[in-house]
């Protein structure tokens, strides 16, 4: 009779601590990663809204068009 180990048995309890170390990691990046977009994103709606008429015409937008997006809130695309 053969009799089956388990694999549970097997694993060691610290490449668990291993992979959910990965997964925080990457969620921490990940966190990071999203908060430079959000930053990029608020400095190009500052840099936008400080443009003068010449040069929003030179884009081919009006000054409604650039007080729109400047208003938007940095989270929203």
């Amino acid at each position: 009779m053969v009799v089956a180990m388990s694999s549970l048995a097997l694993e060691n309890p610290i490449s668990h601590i291993h992979v959910w170390r990965q997964i925080a990691l990457r969620c921490v990046l990940s966190a990071l990663q999203r908060l430079e977009v959000y930053g990029e994103r608020a400095r190009s709606r500052r840099q936008l809204a400080s443009l003068d008429h010449r040069l929003l015409m030179d884009l081919g937008l009006t000054q409604a068009d650039a007080l729109a997006e400047s208003e938007k809130p940095f989270w929203k695309v």
